[in-house]
């Protein structure tokens, strides 16, 4: 399934969603209003709220809950906590485009988008509060915090290219999969009070989390054509991703060095980029990354069976599998 027949699965809790996100984004005024108008233009996949509403569904929520249930409101909020991160991310990234159109550094710059950032954030721990779900609270939390330190990590090892396949293992873990974790935990959470079903779903989130970020990190590699974003970002930006850890692995010699010599350039021109993509094709890290990928959502499927069949888990089972 594609995200499109995703949404259709979901189209009994699609429209409470929007309905949820709609009361948020009208109660925020004034110094916002320009950006909640931004967030309304930005709307990509809403892949964490999917993965929210669909572990509830496949851990037993019932179709047809009634609006006031508060699921839609966290869907919501993993969506909003998420936009807060791209935020600060476009900042520490000094990104100007997202999706097509400038970042919110770009167009108000980077104090703003700061500041934005950590009224959203302030916004979902008051949305939190209101629930009043402990368990959901201090996923959230305990998410919050990993993210933080993934990016921190990212940041010392930005350039370093001695770091290896367990350091970015951690990292990838920290700032991605531990959200989707969350997602996944909250959803389950509202939807079962059986514990066996809540870890499944929970470790489903971690193992699909890191088969996302490997997969973002192995789509880098490919032409523009084929993902619709710049091939080679990760690239100039220097950040240490799996194929470039592989490709590292298996080089020796000369070419080992001449590769370093290139990665370590100040600045990489497309002419570096595609050079760099070469070596990394013709290493094997490519076909090598993307069997990596296949073993992560081979754990995630491993926990999808663990929850009773129902078409919600096999739309997450077709979430995972577009990842190979």
């Amino acid at each position: 399934m594609n995200i499109n027949e995703i949404k259709q699965l979901l189209s009994t809790s699609m429209a409470p969603y929007e309905k949820a996100r709609q009361q948020f984004l009208a109660a925020q005024s004034g110094p916002m209003s320009d950006i909640v108008a931004y967030l309304e233009r930005q709307r990509g996949k809403e892949l964490r709220p999917l993965l929210t509403l669909m572990s509830a569904h496949a851990c037993g929520l019932p179709e047809g809950t009634k609006e006031s249930n508060p699921v839609f409101r966290v869907a919501v909020l993993m969506e909003l906590l998420h936009n807060a991160t791209l935020m600060h991310d476009d900042v520490i990234d000094e990104s100007a485009l997202r999706r097509g159109e400038p970042t919110v550094n770009a167009q108000w710059g980077n104090q703003v988008a700061v500041l934005a950032g950590d009224y959203f954030l302030s916004q979902v721990m008051q949305g939190l509060h209101e629930i009043d779900n402990p368990l959901i609270t201090d996923m959230v939390n305990h998410a919050v915090t990993a993210m933080s330190l993934g990016e921190l990590i990212q940041l010392q090892q930005c350039g370093d290219y001695t770091i290896g396949e367990t350091d970015y293992l951690c990292t990838i873990e920290h700032k991605t999969a531990r959200l989707m974790q969350a997602c996944c935990g909250a959803g389950a959470v509202l939807g079962t009070s059986r514990k066996d079903y809540r870890d499944a779903a929970m470790q489903f989130g971690m193992a699909y989390g890191m088969a996302f970020q490997m997969h973002d990190d192995w789509a880098d590699m490919q032409p523009s054509s084929v993902t619709g974003k710049p091939q080679g970002n990760d690239l100039k930006e220097h950040k240490v991703t799996l194929p470039i850890i592989l490709t590292l692995k298996r080089l020796e010699g000369d070419t080992k060095s001449a590769f370093l010599t290139l990665l370590q350039k100040e600045m990489l021109t497309d002419s570096d980029v595609q050079q760099a993509i070469q070596t990394i094709e013709a290493s094997g890290a490519v076909e090598a990354t993307q069997g990596k990928i296949a073993e992560q959502v081979q754990q995630a499927l491993c926990q999808l069976a663990r929850l009773p069949q129902s078409p919600y888990r096999e739309g997450l089972t077709s979430m995972a599998e577009s990842l190979t």
